[in-house]
Order: structure tokens, then sequence, then C-alpha cells
């Protein structure tokens, strides 16, 4: 957590490629690493392709400010992953298919995220990278 606080694009990587730091743990004032990611936009995107979860993201201000600053495609990673705007900014409907997404990937914790969806037993390499939100 105190990488992504301080903005370290290359520790938080460096930790969730190679020791499988896990994106969900909460520290003692009830925040993840992505509630301290502020608006480091390579860090944000990481933490949601390693499993973050978005739907209780504390800070709502963050997705104003990718629309605002025109970083599009990571305000939609952020909806894929679970994010739902207030509907005064957007009115977003999940299909079915977003749904199973979804839900995947939320009974899917712990460390190594990436690596643990590519075990699950599906034959379609297309799926997994429709799970990891590679296709976004």
């Amino acid at each position: 957590m105190l990488a992504v606080l301080h903005s370290l694009t290359d520790i938080v990587n460096l930790l969730l490629e190679q020791s499988g730091a896990n994106v969900r743990l909460y520290n003692q004032y009830h925040l993840t690493a992505f509630d301290l990611a502020k608006y480091n936009v390579t860090i944000i995107e990481q933490l949601i392709r390693y499993g973050a979860n978005v739907s209780t993201l504390a800070n709502t201000n963050l997705f104003p400010w990718l629309l605002m600053n025109k970083h599009i495609r990571q305000a939609r990673l952020l909806m894929e992953a679970g994010y739902t705007p207030s509907k005064t900014i957007v009115h977003y409907i999940r299909s079915l298919k977003s749904f199973c997404r979804l839900k995947i990937r939320m009974n899917i914790s712990g460390s190594h995220f990436r690596q643990r969806i590519q075990t699950i037993p599906v034959r379609s390499q297309q799926l997994i990278k429709y799970l990891l939100l590679d296709d976004i």
C-alpha cells in the first residue's frame, strides 16, 4: 500500500507481477491499495487488472476525474471491473455477460490473481482475456 500511496509505479508493478501482492487487503482505516492510488492512471490500471475491488471505491471523485482528463479507457476499465457511477454522470446498464465477469472476478480472491484466473478450466483463451479485462 505504501508503494501505491507514494505513486511508485515500478515498485507496484514489481510487487504485483513478481510477488503476487493481494490488492484486496484492507488497512486499519478500511481502505485498499486502490483507494490510495490517487490519480496515477498507470497504477489504477494495474490494480484493476490484478483484481482490485472497485465496487467499494472510497474516492468518489476518481471516475469524474478520469472522464474530465480524457482517460476514457481507464474509466471504462473501472466500470467493467464493477464500479457503478452515480446516475447523474452516466446511466449504465450491465449485460448478463458483464455480470458474469464481475461475479467470477469477485470470487477469485487472494494473491496471484492473474495466475489463478489462468488456471480456470476453460478452453477458450478469449474468455480468459475477457475475465482479465485484457480486451479493453
